[in-house]
Order: C-alpha cells, then structure tokens, then sequence
C-alpha cells in the first residue's frame, strides 16, 4: 500500500485584519473534551461522527473503513481546521489521482488543515501501522504535529518530520474553586499522582550496544544539563548522521527507527532522574505524610501506592487538600512542562515541581511555584513550605491566577489559530483555510 498526502494545506490568503480573528468551523472527535474549549476560543465546535473504535493504535484496515464515514461527513459540513488528540481521527480514503492501491488522508480531499495534538510521543501513536508507513506519514507536510517538548520537536525536524509545531500543554475549562486554602491541609501532606515513568526493570534487556550509548549520553547530560539526546546523538558524538530528503524513504523510516530504539535506555535514564528516584525518596523519607496515588507502583517498583482518582473534581479536590504537591517528570520529557504543572495550579494547589527548561516561560518560579533538582532540595522545600503556610497560600493562589488566565485550552486554541494565520473557507466557492507557518 502507498500513501499519498497532499502537500499545499499551508498555503493561501492570511487571515483578514480588518476586524480581528474570525471564528472558525473546527471539527473534533465527539467525546473530546477540548469541544468546550473550542467554542470558548470563539469558535464553532463541530463533533465528528462517532466511531465504533478510535484507539489511536488501531491498524490502517480499520482507519481505512473509518474514512468513508468521515469523508460523507467532510462532504456536508464546512469545516476549517480538523483537531485531533494521538491521531485518533486520522482516516485513510483511495486516493483519486493514485493507483490502484494508494490511499490519502481523508482530510486531504477537502483542503482543510489538520492538526494532532501529542500528549505521548509521537512514537507511542499507530503502533499497529507498519513503521515506515508510519514514518512516511510523518514526513509529509500534509498535517501539523502539535508536541508539547521543545527538544521532542527539534529532534523531530531533525529526523526529516515537516510541520512540527512546539506549543505546551494546558487544561480545560472547568469550574475550579479560587477560595485560599486552608492553612492546615485536609488531604495528604504531601501529594503525588501519576505511574512509574518505566516499566523496563521487570521487562527484557536491551542491546548492550544500545545500552551503552544510552548512558553515555546520560554521563554527558550530567555534565551538560542543557544538553539533549538528538545533539548528542548526531552533534556531540556523531553516532549517526541525520536523515536527509536525498535518502530512499525505507532507508530514512529505518535511519529513525534505530535513533529511538537507541535513545530507549537514555529515556529509561530520564524516567529514573526525573520521576521514580524521588518516589522512593519521598516513601522512605515521609512515611505517612506522603501519599502516593497511581497505578502499577507495586508491579514495577514493589512499592505501596493508592488507586488512580478519576475525574476532574476528584483530582481538583485531591490537589487543594494537600499540603504540597510534588510534580515529577516521566522519561519522555527533556525540556517541556507536563500536564501535571497546569491541572495542579488551575486547581488551586501548591506546586512544587522538579525543574525544566521551559519552566519560567509559563510561570513565575518562586512567586508562582517552587522547584528542586535533587533530593536535598525537594526535602528542605517540603519541610519549609508545610511550616510557612502564608506563603504557600500566597504562591498558590498565584499559580492558578496565572494558570486561569493564560493555561486553559481556550489560550491554546487561540494561539494555535494566530500561528497558522488560519481564516474561514467561503461556504460552497470551494475556497481553502489558510496558514503560513
């Protein structure tokens, strides 16, 4: 099977300037709880039709049949930008200027611009779409990939993906509680939720080739903080050079799938010094004022740990009630925030969060949250911050008045629009949604 993409989707008309931004007809998937957030950016949310599965893993064959549903939809609806989460709606059509066996994104027949936002890497999505099917469709400018780590997405556009757009994460609109909080904690003391970040210590080993450039290059980030995978990589020590556009596509997917497989144990090193080391720390240093809420903690760590919460007041509740809320990073991440960041401080909690790159771009450190980079720090906070209860009140109100006003999906909805200049098409004159990138 080939795919064919178009590749003109980013080109047209900017958007008028005469009486600021119009609003949009953008299509989601119906239980997407970004719907809301779209029409609170000004926009027309349109819901796609539902599918009877739109698992972001499902195989080409299933993507294949889901394309006929979205193209009827496509054909009666005037839609501008089509938003999706980890490729969920991505459908397949046969492409109508190809052969016999090519297929084409479904939205490419219609001139819309399509974007999937990432909350995993891009790597996690279609694992059931052989990899350089999978790769080929990354290479095409056909579709915008919205990655929420900054190095995630230069290492991208250094491996040959076109229309990588780093922009971070943020929550939804919800109704949460500004009252201060209590100066006494109703809920745990201190507070983590998430999972391991690796399950790799009760799974199979890796190469031994691939397991020692992995930790070579977590000596060097050691001794470079600053320093990420893909410049150590193809910079530093030159273990490979890049895929370029010169190269046979098999020869590029190939090139990319041995960069990750390579990089798995340096994010097995990540997974440790962000996120599992501290869990330990905070068990055996806490006792019972620490509270460890998440799944698979025992299988993979034998550690004790209390069930996942479900649902945004759950969670909102979980976060105020705490005395501190320590966020940890998986191995994923090098430079960007993860979700945590903002669900904590939109609901009004205490932030105290291991430190990354992006960090101060999007908060005020030390006004509107505190950080630590090793195991000192983060118990001298703690100890601090419970004994001086006006300023982590202060620091947490301060946090959620930053992140209401400038980390809600609506924000992102609306930065995402100014970024690709995109403007209404035409109702029926055929007239496409542009963006200049």
């Amino acid at each position: 099977m080939s795919v064919s993409i178009a590749t003109d989707l980013l080109t047209g008309p900017p958007a008028s300037q005469d009486s600021g931004p119009p609003a949009l007809r953008i299509a989601a998937q119906a239980d997407s709880a970004q719907l809301k957030d779209i029409a609170a950016a000004g926009h027309v949310a349109v819901p796609l039709p539902v599918l009877d599965d739109h698992h972001f893993n499902r195989p080409m064959n299933r993507r294949l049949a889901d394309g006929e549903i979205y193209r009827l939809f496509f054909e009666s609806e005037s839609i501008d930008l089509l938003y999706d989460i980890e490729t969920a709606a991505m459908t397949f059509v046969p492409d109508p200027n190809g052969t016999e066996n090519s297929v084409t994104m479904t939205h490419s027949l219609f001139g819309m611009p399509y974007v999937v936002h990432f909350i995993d890497p891009i790597t996690e999505t279609m694992q059931q779409v052989d990899w350089p099917v999978r790769w080929q469709l990354l290479e095409h400018p056909g579709w915008i990939k919205w990655v929420w780590d900054e190095a995630h997405a230069r290492e991208l556009q250094r491996l040959g993906v076109t229309n990588v757009l780093s922009m971070p994460m943020a929550v939804g609109g919800f109704n949460y509680p500004t009252e201060p909080l209590p100066h006494r904690p109703t809920g745990s003391p201190v507070l983590f939720l998430g999972h391991p970040a690796t399950s790799w210590f009760k799974g199979d080993a890796v190469r031994p080739a691939d397991m020692r450039i992995g930790l070579m290059a977590a000596a060097a980030k050691a001794d470079d903080p600053a320093l990420c995978f893909h410049e150590f990589y193809f910079d530093l020590y030159r273990i490979a050079e890049p895929p370029n556009a010169g190269m046979d596509p098999a020869a590029r997917a190939q090139a990319a799938a041995t960069y990750f497989q390579t990089k798995f144990t340096y994010n097995v090193f990540l997974a440790v010094k962000q996120r599992d080391r501290f869990v330990h720390f905070l068990q055996r240093n806490l006792g019972d004022q620490f509270d460890l809420v998440g799944d698979f903690w025992s299988d993979c760590h034998g550690m004790t740990h209390k069930p996942s919460l479900r649902g945004r007041r759950a969670l909102t509740d979980a976060y105020r009630n705490a005395g501190i809320c320590v966020n940890l990073f998986k191995g994923n991440a090098e430079t960007g925030l993860n979700l945590r960041q903002f669900e904590v401080t939109a609901a009004g909690g205490f932030l105290l969060t291991y430190d990354m790159p992006e960090l101060s771009r999007y908060f005020d450190v030390g006004k509107e949250c505190v950080v630590f980079r090793n195991e000192k720090e983060l118990l001298d906070r703690i100890r601090y911050y419970l004994a001086h209860p006006d300023e982590r009140i202060e620091i947490a109100l301060a946090g959620q008045r930053r992140a209401l006003s400038e980390h809600l999906y609506s924000h992102r909805f609306t930065s995402l629009v100014e970024r690709l200049s995109l403007s209404p098409r035409a109702a029926g004159n055929g007239s496409r949604a542009a963006g200049n990138r």
